[in-house]
């Protein structure tokens, strides 16, 4: 299942050190960097342990952003794994500097660049729409139409805060499940660009039907905490249809459907485990049940890719690798009253999801990867 044996074997690009990923036997190619110019435009060389990485970035030094303000490492934006940095500029409208701030949230940058704590959910279930790195989603505003009726109810009598903590989760989720149904149409259209195989795109179709039934059942949760009509506005595509190369596509499907929709399906399960109401257990049965399939797609997907592309084993193993997390992370701690009562709507603790995140990562992705990657060695 290895990649690598020694640091000799990792020759593909510069600083290549063969480096153990999460705890199966598997050891894979990871390639640091020197200086910022070894990682390319978009992202910078950061200091991670005995070897820089490069991180995404949108600045590189203080220089570049507003006199006064710093270049800093903040939670990535465009990715749905919680601890994944991105450097960009802090702004005179921010809120927060760094997690530190939000109390258990994530100092995180909306559309326009402006830092604020929010409840960014790891995994919360959809596949994510990125356009030249960044998640796109839609903004919300006040509408019916985007409801599922068999979820919306009155709310029961719940303390304000927590209502405003069920709100924000389920508005974020139905926010990524609504811009999913717009990944799942790219990747449908990446897939006919690429002759792949008619089950794919019929796959790929409906995946764009069940992440339009998520986007209406979480806006109807999100309207039944906020007790107004919460939907979506209109959704900014410009640029998502430029070609795109195999290798690139392989990548969006390791990143975003093999790590990231295996992880938010666990986590799915897991919410759906520690919940108590009704109406959000069937709305977490069914994301569950769908992005378990979404994430057994991006697997076909990849495997098909491999048999066009022996050379896409190395693109598979750099992203698995590329997935562990370089900060260490508290051990979840026992639920508060507040945690206790937000779980049994669905929701835990970020602390709890973060810890499922890298055991799924380490302990699930990690040995289907590479069971993926080595038969279809055996059979090259």
């Amino acid at each position: 299942m290895n990649q690598c044996e020694q640091d000799s074997d990792c020759t593909a690009k510069p600083y290549g050190t063969c480096e153990g990923t999460g705890q199966i036997a598997m050891c894979a190619c990871r390639y640091g960097c020197v200086t910022d110019d070894d990682c390319g435009a978009g992202a910078l060389c950061a200091c991670y342990g005995d070897s820089g990485s490069c991180l995404r970035a949108t600045c590189r030094t203080d220089a570049d952003c507003t006199v006064g303000f710093q270049c800093r490492a903040f939670q990535d934006p465009a990715t749905p794994i919680c601890g994944s940095m991105r450097f960009e500029c802090q702004t005179p409208a921010d809120t927060c500097q760094d997690d530190s701030d939000c109390n258990a949230q994530y100092c995180v940058a909306d559309s326009a660049g402006v830092h604020q704590c929010r409840a960014f959910s790891c995994g919360v279930p959809g596949r994510p729409f990125l356009i030249d790195g960044c998640a796109v989603v839609a903004p919300v505003v006040e509408r019916g139409d985007w409801l599922d009726g068999s979820v919306l109810r009155s709310a029961e009598s719940l303390p304000a805060g927590i209502k405003l903590q069920l709100t924000a989760h389920y508005t974020q989720a139905a926010q990524l499940e609504h811009a999913s149904i717009a990944a799942f149409a790219r990747f449908a259209l990446q897939l006919l660009e690429l002759a792949a195989p008619a089950e794919l795109v019929n796959a790929a179709q409906q995946a764009m039907a069940e992440e339009l039934a998520h986007t209406t059942a979480c806006f109807a949760l999100a309207s039944r905490f906020a007790q107004r009509p919460l939907g979506p506005g209109a959704l900014q595509v410009t640029g998502c249809l430029e070609r795109t190369q195999l290798a690139d596509v392989v990548r969006l499907a390791v990143r975003e459907g093999c790590i990231g929709e295996t992880v938010a399906a666990v986590q799915a399960g897991e919410a759906l485990a520690h919940a108590s109401d009704a109406g959000v257990r069937r709305v977490l049965e069914t994301i569950q049940r769908d992005e378990t399939r979404h994430a057994e797609l991006a697997f076909r997907f990849v495997r098909w890719a491999l048999t066009q592309d022996a050379s896409l084993r190395a693109v598979v193993l750099e992203e698995l690798a590329q997935s562990r997390r370089h900060d260490a992370q508290p051990a979840p701690q026992a639920l508060t009253a507040e945690d206790a009562l937000c779980t049994a709507y669905g929701v835990l603790p970020a602390a709890h999801l973060a810890d499922l995140e890298r055991r799924v990562i380490d302990q699930v992705v990690s040995a289907l990867l590479c069971e993926l990657v080595e038969e279809e060695r055996a059979a090259a």
